[in-house]
């Protein structure tokens, strides 16, 4: 911030950190960005950004734990449990911080869960914005984004890949959901 503020002395900056990644911290940009268009000011686009901030949801389901151990991230010992039972984690990211919400066997039983996670924090009424993520694993994003399709009457209704980041430390098989509801 300090670079930027000597590069530009006269144009105001101001930080959010909205304690989320992946899409759901691309929902946020997105309103800050649409306020923006719109010709809201500063404080107009830090507030729809830090509103969508409030409401939007991250769900993921880790197809296996083995990346996690390679980066530190998980004790061996979890990873082999979870691999024993075949237990493929779901995780949220709340403040910064990611933790298991939930755990299925297989990957069409996380993905119900997280539909059920999904009808629990979703707001009817009010228009639903959905972003589908994975990690080289579209055939299940395609059929998570099929499911959500004709569960929700969704505003919009994304695909999209998990950054290089995410897929380096979780690896592949990785697949989410990050959703709001409201303008």
């Amino acid at each position: 911030m300090e670079m930027a503020k000597e590069a530009l002395p006269k144009v105001a900056i101001e930080v959010l950190d909205c304690g989320t990644a992946a899409a759901a911290q691309g929902f946020v940009v997105l309103a800050a960005a649409r306020a923006a268009a719109s010709g809201q000011g500063l404080t107009g686009v830090v507030e729809m950004a830090r509103s969508v901030a409030e409401r939007v949801s991250l769900l993921a389901m880790v197809d296996n734990l083995h990346y996690l151990v390679k980066g530190g991230h998980v004790p061996k010992l979890a990873a082999m449990a979870s691999s024993l039972f075949r237990i493929k984690p779901i995780l949220t990211v709340d403040d910064g911080d990611a933790r298991a919400v939930a755990k299925a066997q297989t990957t069409s039983g996380a993905i119900k869960r997280m539909l059920r996670i999904m009808k629990q924090k979703v707001i009817k009424g009010q228009p639903l914005h959905v972003a589908v993520m994975h990690a080289d694993a579209l055939d299940n994003a395609l059929a998570l984004k099929e499911q959500i399709s004709s569960q929700f009457g969704c505003a919009e209704l994304f695909i999209t890949e998990f950054t290089p980041v995410m897929g380096v430390h979780i690896g592949p098989g990785l697949i989410g959901v990050a959703f709001y509801s409201g303008d």
